[in-house]
This record gives C-alpha cells, structure tokens and sequence, in this order.
C-alpha cells in the first residue's frame, strides 16, 4: 500500500515556453474553422487568446485570395484545436500549456483517491485499482474518438416519411476527409438506409479540387443491398461555386439476375442508369434554395418509383424546394414527374457538421456560410443511394421448337419441341398463317402429347415463295404463358401425278411370271426426284380371276423385291407373280402422299390347242371363208380360257407369227390376207 498512494497523487504540470517559440508553431494541433457571419480574424484571435499576427503565423501554410486581415464571413481559417492560456506577461507572450494526458491522470488521481480508501472495506486493492483502470481506458478512447471526429467531416440523418410508419425511409451518411490542404480535399463517405424493408450501405471516396470560385470533383461508390443480394458501381462528378451546385452520377450494376424478394416467380437485379443534379440558393436569403433533377434508368420493368410501380427505361424530372432554418436542420418537398404519375415527397434531414461550435450549427446566421464555396467543402456528395432495381418474369413455362422444318408438298413432317414448366403445362396453342391452312397445312398432336408433333406440309405452290412461319405457345394451369416459339416451315416442289408414273411391262403377266417393275418420280417442274427409296410403298391389291376374292399380300404370293433408284428420279424393283391368276391394283405413296394407281392382269400359263374346222381337225391350208374353231386339248377339269389371239406366219416356213388384228375370239373366219397360210391361236 505504501507504494501505490505516491504514484496515484503523483500529478505533473509541463511548461511549454514561449506559445510560438521557434519550430513549436508546427507543433500545435489545428482544426479548419469558417468565419461566421459578423466576424473577423481580430474577434477569432481574441477568443483563443492570440494576436492577429499569432493567429496568422499558425495560418502560413494556407493560400488566401486577398489578406489575412481582410478575411471575412465564409472564408476557412486555421485554429488552435484547445484553447491556450497565458500565463505570463503579455508583451513577452510567455505562457504554458498543460498538458491534456497528464491533466485526464491528475483529475482521475483526485476523484479516485478517496474512493480507494472506502473501497478496502468491501473490495481488494487490486479488484479496485483494475475495475478503475478498465473505465479509465474506455473513457479515454470515447473522448479520444469524440474529438478526432469534432474536427473534421460531416454526418446527417434523414428522414423520408411514407404513408405508413413501416414505409418511412431513415438513413445515415458520413463523410470524413483523408487528406486536405487549401487546394484539394480527398474523402470517404460513408453511408446506410432502410427502404421498403431493405439496408443499403454505400462505400465511396472522392477528391475535390478547389480554385477561388469553383470546385471540381470526381468519386465513385459501391452500394451494397444486404437484404436482397444487391451490388452497383456509382461513378460521379462535381462542379460546385457559390450557391451554385452541378452533380451528375452514373450507375452500374455488379450482380445479374437472381430470384426476387420481392415477389414470388420474379428476378431482380440493379438497373443501370444515371442522373443529373443542379442546386441553387438565394443570396439574399440562403436559406431558401431548390433543385432540379433529371433522371433515368433503363429496363423493361424498373421501380424506379417503388416496386408495384413498375415500367419500361422510366425517366422523370424532379423538382424541388428546401428550406434550411438552421445549418442542424433542412426541411425539403420534391414534386417528381414522369411515365404519366405525378408524386410529391417531403423530407427532413439533421445534419451535424464536426469541428463546427454547437452554437454555429443552430444559427440562423450561420447558414450563408454553407452555400459558400468554402463552406461546402465537407458537404456530402449528391447522388442516389437507393438502388434502384429492375424485375422479369422468371421462365415459369418455356417452349422450343426446331428452327425450320423443311419437306416435299403436302408431306407428313415430325416435330419434337421441348417444353419445361414449374406448374406442369396444360396446353399449346398454334399460330398460323391462313395460307398455311388453305394450301392444305395442318399440326396434330401424337396422341396426347404436348411435345410429339406431326405437320402436314401445304400443297407446293408454283410461283409463291412457299415458306411459312408458325408460332406456338405454351400454357400451364396457373395461366402463365410462355414465349411465343417460331418455327419456319419450308415447302419443296412435290411430286406430280401428271410427270410421275408406274409401270410393269405390257401390264399383263403370267402366274409365277418375273417383271421389272418401274416408277418414275417427277416435281411439277418436270424435274427428276431424287433420293426418295426410303420414303416409297408400294401397297396392291389382289383379286383373284375365278370368284373374284380379295386376297392379302402374302395368300396372293406376289413378292417384291428392295425398291433402287437407278438413275435420277427412277426407282426399279423386280416383281414375281404367284400361282393364282387375278388382278394386281399397286397404288404407290411417297412420303404418305398416293400417286396415281396401276393396274396389271396375272394371266394362267398359255395351254395346248387344237384347231377345228367343220368339227373335224384341220389338216390343209384354210381358204377364205373357212371358220376355224379354236379347242383346249384338256379332258376334265378344264378351264376355258379368257383371252384367246390368232396369229399367222410372217414368212412361209419361217416360225414366226405376227397377232391379227381384231383376232381375239374363239373362233376366226379366214380372209383373203390369211388364206393358204399357216395359222394358230393362243389362249391364257
């Protein structure tokens, strides 16, 4: 105990010598102070106890547009940061300085002292001395903290009120230089609000560039919409005078789209934009001024005026009054107008400038000095700190479809889309064209699919350009409809039934009879098809000769072999008749589209004949008039023959015969040109 109570009286006063002694002027703390209305340097120098002279030597270092004597409301001096006491004769100007650290010890020793004894009786030293030290040390560093921010920067509060408590707007800004000389200002400012239930903080620094009569800025800021997920670049700049301000601020987003906050099926992100600021107040009366303000941001669905007020690239121009009573205190109306809405917004804002007497700061006469160019020098920058935000339907339901789709006239074309929703889709409607339906287009469904298409292909139309866009959209059960999706729809030059053909021979064959059977596929151009053999059937029909039954394909034993194509637009394949003698229909279909049918007669196998004459076989050359009768040589279960010709030798002796004309009966009566000439008939 003995060696603590000297240490806690200890206490110590340091002489500082002559105020101004050489070198110490650069040794005292100074803050920037503005000359009030009714002031002069000599009234500021009596306050801190100092000359003019000693008031202008700690103000060397700054350039003045006229004489330091001459200097008057509005101007920005340097003073001493505590006042100082002399102590000495006044024509010496000795004096000291008490030191601030040794006098916070000096007055905590005294107050604490008596304390310390009535403590022993419930506490231990130590418990004592280190609850003393710990509220010691904070005390300090709030006061420290409190006077560092008493000799610079500026903050404000304002208050937007809305039509609900909830729907107010609060907000805090600081700004608070980082270095300062009489020509140049570099800063931070620093700020945070709350609208419509989201915090925004605001980051940015700043410079500004001071001459006589104007000031020119730059800065750039980040804000930060904590609540939503929000992020923007600001890029500003600034062109101030004497109750004059120009401000001008772009705006740039950070973040793309991402779900909304605000609504459900919605995203949102900042909107880019800018705006554009001139501010101006009444010399004769400062406290009085106004704004105009124009201002756009660009989007297809931007809030610019609240989220459920909600168009497309929005501008609108601002007009306002403030009223600023005091420099604690501005009162302001803003009358917004654009996109067809008219709006009014009335504010209230308390701004506390550090380092500025208290006194000032609720002094009416003290507001000229903030529309003055130095006044304004720790005036916050003028831009939107709000983020404004731009919202899209989310894709709920979306449909693709090919981008073309392309076949011969009148074909059948498969489509596949593809369709995703969140709440199921329900249907799809087409959009098309009335000539796509007149020229025989249509789209079905397979079955009850909403992806599986099939398209009908318009007739080809000779002289039209025969393209055709058809839309589709698709909607799910909610109501929410998708895009429009496109697909275009390229008609080719079909088949002609008039150049196209199919054809087997002289179109009759025998049972169990081989033939080559040839189709030939022509455009109404008369031009060859070519690469069809895929897209060709060859369907028939039999019907036999005896009862006229109608048989399948494989009771009637017809086999076909793999359709060729064996030159450009001619496509061959190779047919066998069966065992049964009938009537072969072929009606060929291309890409589902029937060409015109072909018929072909399957004849029985040629049988033997006798021929007859006056009921007895001829033996000698028939004469003109003779009736010849032409017999099958069968005995029982004989088939008389359906089609029967006579022929007669070309040359005597040669075998070979030639049909007669008309001779397609059982019997023949001989001519004049057949007479004496070897005949025979054949039937089937």
């Amino acid at each position: 105990m003995p060696l603590l109570i000297p240490v806690l009286l200890s206490v110590s006063i340091i002489p500082t010598g002559s105020v101004f002694a050489t070198g110490f002027v650069d040794r005292i703390k100074v803050k920037p102070y503005h000359l009030q209305t009714g002031e002069t340097v000599h009234s500021v120098a009596h306050q801190y106890n100092l000359t003019v002279e000693e008031l202008k030597t700690l103000n060397q270092k700054r350039n003045f547009a006229r004489a330091f004597e001459q200097l008057s409301a509005g101007d920005q001096i340097d003073v001493p940061s505590t006042y100082i006491a002399n102590t000495t004769d006044k024509t010496t100007k000795k004096g000291v300085q008490v030191n601030d650290s040794d006098s916070e010890i000096e007055n905590w020793l005294a107050q604490t002292a008596p304390n310390f004894f009535q403590a022993m009786n419930t506490q231990s030293a130590e418990e004592y001395l280190t609850k003393q030290a710990k509220d010691m040390a904070v005390s300090t560093a709030s006061s420290t903290m409190e006077s560092w921010l008493n000799q610079y920067g500026t903050a404000q509060i304002s208050v937007q009120p809305g039509d609900k408590l909830s729907q107010s707007t609060l907000s805090a800004d600081m700004l608070l230089p980082v270095y300062q000389n009489p020509d140049w200002l570099v800063f931070t400012q620093l700020g945070g609000r709350n609208l419509n239930d989201r915090t925004t903080l605001n980051l940015g620094v700043g410079a500004r560039r001071f001459n006589e009569q104007w000031m020119y800025g730059v800065n750039t800021f980040y804000d930060a919409d904590i609540t939503g997920g929000n992020s923007r670049l600001g890029i500003g700049g600034e062109l101030w005078s004497d109750n004059l301000r120009f401000s001008t601020n772009g705006y740039l987003r950070l973040n793309n789209w991402h779900q909304s906050r605000d609504f459900d099926d919605y995203d949102e992100r900042p909107a880019n934009g800018f705006d554009m600021t001139a501010s101006a107040w009444l010399p004769s009366y400062p406290q009085l001024g106004g704004k105009l303000k124009y201002e756009q941001y660009f989007g297809d669905e931007v809030a610019m005026k609240g989220k459920d007020s909600r168009s497309k690239s929005p501008k609108t121009m601002t007009v306002g009054l403030n009223y600023t009573p005091i420099p604690l205190i501005t009162l302001g109306a803003d009358w917004r107008t654009g996109q067809g809405t008219d709006d009014l917004q009335l504010q209230a804002q308390l701004t506390y400038s550090f380092g500025v007497p208290w006194k000032d700061q609720i002094s009416s006469s003290s507001v000229a000095r903030l529309r003055s160019l130095s006044g304004s020098l720790m005036a916050l920058v003028e831009r939107n700190n709000n983020i404004v935000l731009e919202y899209r339907k989310q894709d709920l339901i979306s449909l693709i479809l090919p981008q073309e789709i392309r076949g011969r006239g009148a074909s059948l074309q498969s489509l596949s889309a593809i369709l995703k929703a969140k709440y199921g889709a329900e249907r799809v409607k087409w959009g098309m064209l009335t000539e796509f339906s007149s020229n025989g287009g249509k789209v079905q469904s397979v079955g009850k699919s909403l992806t599986a298409w099939q398209i009908r292909l318009p007739a080809w139309q000779a002289g039209k350009s025969n393209t055709y866009t058809l839309s589709a959209i698709a909607w799910d059960g909610k109501g929410n409809a998708s895009k429009p999706a496109y697909i275009k729809v390229i008609v080719d030059a079909g088949f002609s039934n008039r150049y196209s053909s199919l054809t087997v021979g002289s179109g009759v064959l025998n049972v169990d009879q081989s033939e080559v059977l040839t189709l030939t596929m022509r455009d109404e151009q008369n031009a060859p098809m070519t690469k069809l053999a895929s897209s060709i059937q060859l369907p028939f029909a039999f019907t036999t000769q005896k009862g006229g039954s109608s048989l399948s394909p494989s009771q009637s034993g017809v086999k076909l072999e793999a359709l060729k194509e064996t030159a450009p637009g001619v496509y061959t394949t190779t047919i066998t008749t069966g065992k049964l003698p009938g009537t072969l229909i072929f009606s060929p279909k291309v890409e589902g589209i029937n060409l015109a049918s072909t018929k072909i007669e399957v004849m029985a196998a040629p049988v033997g004949l006798q021929i007859f004459h006056n009921g007895s076989v001829i033996k000698k050359r028939p004469v003109v008039g003779d009736v010849l009768t032409a017999t099958p040589e069968c005995q029982v279960n004989c088939i008389l023959p359906t089609a029967w010709q006579w022929e007669v030798e070309t040359i005597q002796g040669s075998g070979q015969y030639q049909a007669i004309n008309g001779a397609t009966a059982m019997t023949y009566t001989v001519t004049a040109d057949t007479q004496k000439r070897r005949l025979r008939a054949t039937a089937q």
